[in-house]
């Protein structure tokens, strides 16, 4: 049998769906189902927006529709190891931009002198090296 065959002889798709139906509200009335259930399969349904959505929400029976649209684009971060990151990366957690940066002002933050005589003149604390007698 070639596959030509195969679907002229097959009943045609819209019975096959009246069947599925038909056995549903019979299973529906038979057992009876929660308002949530119910819910959620009504959000995955109206999610299927496209006629390869609807193949995949066939096949799987909603497992692959997704309830909400969640961003898989990033890794979420704290915010503080955002703000330690150089310039040129992006704000976000997302990937770096590919190329060269932006040739954007660049804002360098200034070190504190360690000159003591400077930092009690200016009435702040003194600048300390990293691993010297703290």
């Amino acid at each position: 049998m070639n596959s030509e065959t195969k679907i002229i002889n097959s009943p045609t798709s819209a019975t096959k769906f009246k069947e599925i139906i038909n056995l549903m509200t019979e299973h529906h009335n038979k057992f009876g189902s929660s308002t949530d259930v119910l819910n959620i399969y009504l959000k995955k349904l109206t999610n299927v927006k496209t006629k390869t959505s609807w193949e995949t929400f066939l096949s799987t029976r909603g497992k692959q529709i997704p309830l909400r649209h969640v961003s898989k684009a990033k890794i979420h971060v704290q915010p503080t190891s955002k703000s330690r990151r150089r310039l040129e990366v992006t704000r976000g957690s997302k990937r770096l931009a590919v190329g060269r940066p932006p040739s954007g002002e660049k804002v360098k933050k200034n070190k504190r002198q360690r000159c003591l005589q400077i930092n009690v003149n200016k009435n702040q604390p003194n600048a300390k090296s990293h691993g010297t007698s703290h």
